[in-house]
């Protein structure tokens, strides 16, 4: 028995035996452990499905796509430079003590302060002065926000941003009562407070009794430490998960039609990008037409056709997307220089993605060998690693995921912007900026949905990268248990969640 086999038999082992103490906790799983609470270090899954249940910010998005309030009552635009918001007072912290305006200006001076090197200082940028404390050039008291009394809060913006309220939904953006992030120590005033935390084993989450939303006597939830996504499969199959976060793809049709069975379409811009030695546009465009898509569709068994915008279809007036065309594929290659024929490239993509993103890399493989004669390599690597790699020198090809930072399309758009710290296909089109320009100040919905699509052009008639296709985000949830919810930002929200039934004897 090789050692990853014994790593999961014992994990199973421990979970069941879990399960036979304490029937009623509602349990999920996370691809990995948190490392740290700060949410300046947090991204993923780790921030949508575990933080946000523990911490709160002043608006959150509901299943049905909505603003929901949540530590303000309300906001509103005194110019077009200038939001104020009143916090609900009914707001408290897992002590008891009240959520004050002070505590987010606290928060969001240290998240966009230099010593924090946030992972996320888009999300602040367009607040005045942001740039410059980041940079270091003022101090964080120049950022724009301001407690004008305890519960009334001010911001103030470089240039108009009307898509700020939907940014303040971010399960990053919180109060903080202090910048202690130790387990135990940190305050929270979510749905939920840390319990108990077993390194490399789970989390366990009890109700924070002053939370003022929701149900009382809630379920308590644990959150387990799960790498493979057939291994957690596994365990929600004996019914040691009442949450499986990801289907896999060969379990669809299985499942599907099934009580326990869901699925939700995601706002996001997946893609497959062109970096590395993969400098001719000629050749992106040989690869990008020769792959038949309709055919990964079926295989798949995907919603969503890859080559087409993952974009769900209210963010843009019509779809464009990358036909196939094997021939034409076929010309533009026999043209190209021998030496760029004959090469090898690598296929980089990150262990997150589990199994599904290593089937499409194989057959991304397969397709390229047989249609054009190019041989591909594949490397799934740590996220970390994968990450660093991205940063400092883009692969050849790579499959990344991104999840929008508010529900538009101008926060896909802005992933491939000069500016963005993101943007690792290196794109650079000035008609390309202009456009993302325009989208900001249009309040025009008809005419941001045209504009968003004209960018979706230019991005794909560049043969940077490929998308891959609107985003369907599959999952099982026990009967057992109701009231949880799941947004197009793959948000998780368990304030209200409740067992729908009697937890079953051991």
């Amino acid at each position: 028995m090789t050692k990853q086999i014994l790593l999961v038999a014992m994990l199973l082992i421990f979970m069941e035996s879990a399960l036979a103490e304490k029937g009623s906790a509602f349990r999920l799983h996370l691809n990995g452990e948190p490392r740290t609470l700060d949410p300046t270090k947090m991204r993923g899954s780790l921030s949508s499905y575990f933080f946000g249940n523990i911490m709160r910010g002043l608006f959150r998005l509901s299943s049905d796509g909505k603003l929901r309030p949540e530590g303000a009552r309300s906001c509103k635009w005194k110019s077009t430079v200038k939001l104020i918001c009143h916090l609900n007072s009914k707001a408290r912290w897992n002590d008891g003590s009240p959520v004050v305006a002070q505590d987010y200006v606290r928060a969001f001076r240290y998240f966009v302060s230099p010593q924090a090197r946030s992972l996320r200082f888009q999300l602040l940028a367009p607040l005045k002065n942001a740039r410059k404390v980041f940079s270091a050039k003022v101090a964080p008291e120049k950022l724009g926000v301001a407690a004008l009394q305890q519960h009334l809060l001010s911001f103030e913006f470089e240039k108009p941003f009307p898509e700020f309220t939907y940014t303040l939904t971010n399960t990053l953006l919180v109060p903080l009562k202090s910048l202690v992030f130790t387990k135990g120590k940190m305050k929270t005033n979510g749905p939920y407070q840390i319990s108990s935390w077993e390194k490399g084993r789970k989390i366990q989450l009890t109700e924070n009794p002053f939370y003022f939303q929701g149900p009382s006597k809630q379920p308590p939830v644990e959150i387990f430490f799960i790498k493979r996504d057939s291994t957690a499969l596994s365990l929600y199959q004996k019914g040691t998960l009442s949450f499986l976060r990801r289907l896999p793809i060969a379990m669809l049709q299985k499942y599907k039609g099934k009580p326990d069975y869901y699925t939700r379409s995601l706002a996001r811009f997946d893609y497959l990008g062109f970096a590395g030695k993969m400098q001719d546009q000629k050749l992106r465009q040989a690869l990008s037409l020769s792959l038949d898509y309709d055919q990964l569709q079926k295989l798949f068994h995907s919603e969503g056709r890859f080559g087409c915008p993952s974009l769900p279809l209210s963010y843009t007036d019509r779809e464009v997307c990358i036909p196939y065309y094997v021939n034409k594929a076929r010309k533009i290659f026999s043209e190209l220089p021998p030496e760029i024929q004959k090469k090898k490239y690598t296929l980089y993509m990150s262990h997150f993605g589990g199994d599904s993103h290593r089937q499409l890399a194989q057959w991304l493989q397969f397709q390229w060998k047989k249609n054009l004669g190019v041989h591909i390599e594949i490397q799934q690597i740590e996220q970390k690693h994968f990450l660093k790699k991205l940063r400092t020198s883009p692969p050849d090809l790579f499959r990344k995921g991104v999840g929008l930072l508010r529900p538009t399309c101008l926060a896909a758009l802005e992933t491939f912007s000069e500016r963005s710290s993101e943007n690792y296909i290196r794109w650079k089109d000035k008609k390309y900026e202009d456009l993302l320009k325009t989208i900001e100040k249009t309040n025009s919905e008809k005419k941001r949905k045209a504009l968003c699509r004209k960018a979706v052009e230019r991005l794909l008639k560049a043969f940077s990268l490929i998308p891959t296709g609107r985003m369907y985000f599959s999952f099982l949830a026990s009967p057992q248990f109701k009231g949880w919810e799941i947004n197009e930002l793959n948000h998780l929200d368990l304030a209200f969640l409740q067992r729908s039934s009697p937890p079953k004897k051991p």
